[in-house]
């Protein structure tokens, strides 16, 4: 019984509990219901210690994926950023702080422009938050290449960005 908890230690405190309580469910079978309800119960166990066996499996290369996706995301040097349909900002990547000179906010999608300094490419007219991409992209709209001249507070310089937004 113990080299068969450190074998499945690995997956967690509960199989060691479950095995525990089918274990003791096991020999009362033998007590009470014969050899066929015991071998009955070992196949059972079987199937259930494979199919945990299987889902942490899936659980683990899951995570994996999220890390390695995560970490993609994180050195593009793109900026990359994604909202939701009311404009939550879900994800927002380093290149675009750095790109924008700010992060992810939680302001309407109507005061973007204002926040990020946001301009035609005369650098004077602010830019209409309707056609902002990111707000045309939750409306189901697409856009590309897009010129956006960008000056704020950590960019007082101002710099020219091209911007592209896709519905999802």
């Amino acid at each position: 019984m113990k080299t068969f908890l450190r074998q499945w230690k690995m997956y967690g405190v509960a199989i060691a509990l479950l095995m525990l309580v089918v274990s003791d469910y096991a020999l009362s079978t033998v007590t009470f219901g014969g050899i066929g309800s015991l071998i009955l119960l070992v196949s059972i166990m079987g199937t259930l210690f494979y199919e945990i066996k299987r889902r942490t499996l899936a659980e683990v290369e899951i995570q994996n994926q999220k890390v390695i996706r995560q970490s993609i995301i994180d050195s593009l040097g793109e900026g990359l950023i994604m909202a939701n349909a009311n404009g939550k900002f879900i994800l927002f990547n380093p290149a675009a702080e750095l790109i924008l000179g700010m992060g992810k906010n939680d302001l309407a999608p109507q005061e973007w422009s204002k926040h990020y300094g946001s301009f035609r490419p005369d650098k004077i007219t602010p830019f209409p938050p309707e056609e902002i991409p990111l707000f045309k992209a939750i409306r189901g709209e697409p856009s590309d290449n897009m010129e956006i001249f960008v000056r704020n507070k950590k960019i007082p310089g101002g710099v020219f960005i091209s911007v592209t937004g896709r519905p999802i």
